[in-house]
């Protein structure tokens, strides 16, 4: 599993001129400072396209952003300071679109919350930028997260796909079970494109591709159990798209809920599904 090393949180402390010390246990929320956060910014958006660093960074902005908040009373708060912590946030994203990062603003954003007592004072302003970048959560049950057309009647508890994809997928025309080995929250990406993306692959577990019929151009993310993905309704072209689905599991054992799923779609003709990436069972996590 793909996660920051340790050279990759002395290179942060080095070019932040930030302590790093082994009896740190929450680094670098420990050594954020409020005075410092429009330099923590700055950095955050001259390494927003390296994860590895943007990982850290994210951290110590937002941390400092919160400490900032502390001291200054809500209704004093500039809009100006929330606007450019949100347009950070976003750009980050977008120029690694990494699952590791989509994990640290899900935490952030503290997505099961629901009163301002249960989050942190960042969080509403996180939870803005989830919300422009199209990230959102959905219950997985059963394992499963659904991914239809908008208009579809399919249901998918009487399917079976009978291939090597049995695994990964439950197959209809226009309409797709995703599993994702888990049950509870699951944060979803949905990228909307005009052709097939890169190859790139790296930093996911298991990569799917499939074909799904839109005659609705929409697509709405569901689950099982009947709750609806935070990011509302997608905006699709309309007839046959192709679908990449990027599965990544999060490393932390002690957080067994908190998968990633990474949806690309674009417009395409039908094709057979098809098994790009498998996760190594034996590989360390």
């Amino acid at each position: 599993m793909i996660y920051p090393s340790a050279d990759s949180a002395s290179r942060v402390a080095q070019m932040a001129n930030i302590a790093l010390e082994d009896w740190m246990q929450d680094w670098p929320i420990e050594v954020s400072d409020p005075a410092r956060l429009d330099e923590f910014v700055d950095l955050l958006l001259a390494h927003k396209a390296d994860w590895s660093i943007s990982f850290w960074l994210v951290d110590l902005v937002l941390e400092s952003a919160w400490g900032e908040m502390l001291v200054t009373p809500p209704r004093d708060y500039p809009p100006e300071r929330t606007e450019s912590l949100i347009d950070a946030l976003v750009a980050v994203w977008k120029a690694t679109k990494a699952p590791r990062i989509a994990l640290e603003l899900e935490e952030w954003a503290c997505v099961e919350a629901t009163a301002p007592d249960e989050m942190f004072g960042v969080s509403p302003l996180v939870r803005e930028a989830r919300r422009r970048l199209g990230l959102g959560t959905v219950r997985s049950a059963d394992g499963l997260i659904h991914l239809l057309d908008s208009a579809s009647s399919t249901e998918l508890a009487d399917r079976r796909t009978d291939s090597a994809l049995s695994d990964y997928l439950v197959l209809a025309e226009d309409a797709v079970g995703i599993r994702t080995g888990v049950n509870g929250d699951v944060s979803v990406a949905i990228d909307v494109l005009d052709a097939a993306p890169g190859d790139d692959h790296e930093a996911f577990d298991s990569v799917i591709e499939c074909s799904l019929r839109a005659d609705s151009s929409r697509l709405k993310l569901t689950s099982p159990a009947g709750d609806t993905h935070d990011g509302g309704l997608i905006t699709v072209p309309t007839g046959w798209l192709r679908l990449r689905i990027l599965l990544f599991q999060s490393p932390d054992a002690n957080a067994a809920d908190l998968q990633h799923v990474h949806i690309q779609c674009w417009p395409a003709a039908h094709r057979n599904p098809v098994l790009v990436k498998e996760q190594n069972p034996s590989a360390p996590r």
